[in-house]
């Protein structure tokens, strides 16, 4: 996580490789932080991959509760939908989506979304 916020992504990434994942919870996050990597290195590619097997991940795992599951389920819908919109150019659809996710108390790296989500907006509708 260290690594990630300083923007040194290719260090965190190789830091995950690494890490045993005997705890449930920890496999959730190492996926997430993966996901977020890649977001941000703009790996479309190993993204876009990594977002169905995380999805295949949430469905087949029985053992997460259904409250922490909607969390990281909320987390993979709403980092989809920023990444079918960065294609559009529809203000109303960001700000609509940007309103959903502030609302939205069930979410993983909600804060990380929202930060995304303000960038998306400044390059697409600059003032």
């Amino acid at each position: 996580m260290y690594e990630f916020e300083v923007n040194n992504f290719n260090d965190s990434l190789e830091l995950l490789s690494k890490i045993s994942l005997d705890e449930l919870y920890m496999k959730f996050d190492v996926k997430v932080l993966q996901i977020m990597i890649y977001y941000e290195t703009n790996s479309i590619e190993a993204l876009i991959s990594s977002m169905e097997a995380f999805r295949h991940f949430l469905v087949n795992n029985k053992l997460l509760p259904e409250n922490k599951k909607e969390t990281y389920t909320n987390f993979h819908k709403y980092l989809n939908k920023l990444i079918l919109l960065n294609n559009k150019k529809d203000l109303n659809e960001l700000e609509r989506m940007r309103s959903v996710i502030s609302g939205d108390i069930k979410i993983v790296n909600k804060e990380w979304i929202i930060k995304k989500m303000n960038v998306l907006l400044k390059i697409k509708f600059p003032v």
